[in-house]
Order: structure tokens, then C-alpha cells, then sequence
């Protein structure tokens, strides 16, 4: 099976950008996949989070990329930080 080039997925995802199921599913098929869908996601990420639960997780994972100063700054003010661990 042949592989399409980064460049050409990205202008594909970018076509479809509006379509946040199909680009979420794109995030399982593979890592370049993934990390190609990755910045289109970003750009609006509130867009895609529905309800509490799902807004919730995108802090999480916002919050993971801190520094320590930075969340330690933030405990010592009161604000929660979660402590998960991504995988990539």
C-alpha cells in the first residue's frame, strides 16, 4: 500500500476541517496521521469540546505541557493540575 506524503494529508484534513468526527478518527489510524490532524485540531480546540467532561480533558491536557514552575505557581494559587502522563 502506498503512503500519501504529509503535505498532501495535511490539505486533505484542512478540506475537511469542519468535520470533527472524522478528524478526531484520524488521530487512531497512525502516528502521522496523528500528527498531521494534530494542528488543525488546535487551532479551535473549544470548538470540538461539547460538554464539561470532554472540556475537562482538554485542560488536562493543556495543563501537562506546564513547567513545573509554572504548575506549582498555579497549586500554590489553588488551581488543580492534573498529573497525567501523555503518551507522545
Amino acid at each position: 500500500m502506498s503512503k500519501l506524503n504529509k503535505d498532501i494529508l495535511f490539505l486533505i484534513f484542512e478540506e475537511l476541517q469542519n468535520n470533527s468526527k472524522f478528524l478526531f478518527s484520524c488521530l487512531m489510524v497512525n502516528r502521522i496521521w496523528c500528527e498531521t490532524v494534530i494542528p488543525i485540531l488546535w487551532r479551535n480546540p473549544w470548538c470540538y469540546s461539547i460538554n464539561y467532561h470532554k472540556k475537562f480533558s482538554l485542560y488536562s491536557i493543556l495543563t501537562s505541557y506546564l513547567s513545573n514552575d509554572i504548575k506549582e505557581f498555579l497549586t500554590k494559587k489553588g488551581i488543580q493540575i492534573s498529573g497525567q502522563s501523555l503518551a507522545f
